[in-house]
């Protein structure tokens, strides 16, 4: 899958625009490395979805970003929570599955000016 990523010690940033193609193994190592204030990682499940996790207080503020309708669901995840995330996007599993079993809600906002409340 292609990744980007910003703030994983010994890996240089990767921006968006610029993704790369890396193994699930590889983006593991990224994910660990992350654990500065800001420090993510993004992975592009498809055309119009991408999954982001971005660290925060010693959790991960998990994202998944819909660009073409402007939307996003997010949910706070402990690093665990949000490894087995990234192992499920790499595995075709349901990413939403691993916060609502462990009684975690997913919040829905729409990204658009045109919605915004």
């Amino acid at each position: 899958m292609r990744v980007f990523h910003h703030g994983s010690s010994q890996q240089a940033d990767v921006d968006a625009v610029s993704a790369v193609e890396r193994s699930l193994q590889e983006a593991l190592r990224v994910f660990a490395g992350i654990y500065t204030q800001g420090g993510f990682l993004g992975i592009c499940l498809d055309d119009r979805h991408v999954l982001q996790l971005r660290y925060e207080e010693a959790v991960f503020r998990t994202e998944i970003l819909d660009t073409q309708a402007l939307t996003i669901e997010h949910c706070m995840l402990s690093s665990p929570l949000a490894e087995e995330v990234i192992r499920q996007a790499y595995t075709g599993g349901d990413l939403r599955r691993v916060a609502t079993e462990s009684f975690i809600q997913w919040q829905h906002e729409s990204l658009s000016p045109n919605n915004v409340a």
